[in-house]
C-alpha cells in the first residue's frame, strides 16, 4: 500500500458536478484507508473539495504552496484567498516548479484527476521523471467519463510516430473509476508499464 500520495487536480470546479463528487470521494476514501495526501495547497476548485473531504474523514493532508503565489487572474480580481488554511501541514516552496519537485519528493505515487494547464504541467513533470528513471513512482489517472481519452490517444500517437517507445507510452495507468484508483493505491502497484 502506498501511504503518501500526491493528488493533482483542478483549481476550478468544472462544469459537471461529477468532477467535484469524484474529488471528494478520492479524498474521503484515501483518508479512510490511512493514506496521507499531498496536494497543491489551494482552497479553490476540486483541489479544495478533495482536501476538505479528506480532512473531514480524519485524514492527513499536506499542502505544497509556492511563496507569494496568488492564483490565476480571476482569483486575484475577485480577491479570493487561494492558499488553504487548516491543513495538517503546509510546505512553502519558492515557485511553481519547485512545488512539483517537492510533491514528488514527499509522495510514493500520484493520482491525477481532471484539471487544466497546471495539472498537465505536474503530470508531465511526473511522467518525465519516471521515463528518465529519476524516480519509479507510478501515476494513476482518473479517466471517468473519458475526460483523458484524448491524452491517452496522444501518448499512443507519440509512440506510433516514433517519439517514444510503446513501453513509455504506457507509463500512466488510466483508471475508469474511483474504485480502480483506490484499489491501485491500496495494492501499492508500482508496475505501471503494462
Amino acid at each position: 500500500m502506498f501511504t503518501k500520495v500526491a493528488v493533482y487536480l483542478g483549481s476550478a470546479a468544472g462544469n459537471s458536478p461529477v468532477h467535484a463528487d469524484n474529488a471528494a470521494e478520492i479524498g474521503r476514501r484515501l483518508a479512510e484507508a490511512g493514506v496521507e495526501i499531498v496536494y497543491g495547497g489551494a482552497s479553490v476548485g476540486t483541489m479544495w473539495t478533495m482536501a476538505s473531504a479528506a480532512l473531514g474523514a480524519g485524514g492527513k493532508v499536506t499542502g505544497v504552496f509556492p511563496k507569494n503565489f496568488r492564483g490565476k487572474k480571476e482569483s486575484q480580481e475577485r480577491k479570493i484567498e487561494v492558499r488553504a488554511h487548516g491543513l495538517t501541514e503546509m510546505v512553502e516552496t519558492p515557485d511553481l516548479a519547485s512545488r512539483v519537485e517537492k510533491m514528488t519528493e514527499l509522495s510514493q505515487a500520484c493520482v491525477v484527476l481532471p484539471g487544466s494547464y497546471g495539472t498537465m504541467h505536474e503530470l508531465f513533470c511526473w511522467l518525465l521523471g519516471y521515463q528518465l528513471r529519476e524516480h519509479s513512482k507510478p501515476v494513476f489517472i482518473l479517466n471517468a467519463g473519458g475526460y483523458y481519452d484524448p491524452l491517452r490517444e496522444l501518448f499512443a500517437g507519440m509512440a506510433r510516430e516514433g517519439f517514444m517507445s510503446a513501453k513509455d507510452s504506457c507509463i500512466a495507468r488510466f483508471c475508469s473509476t474511483v474504485d480502480e484508483v483506490i484499489e491501485a493505491v491500496l495494492a501499492g502497484d508500482s508496475d505501471v508499464r503494462q
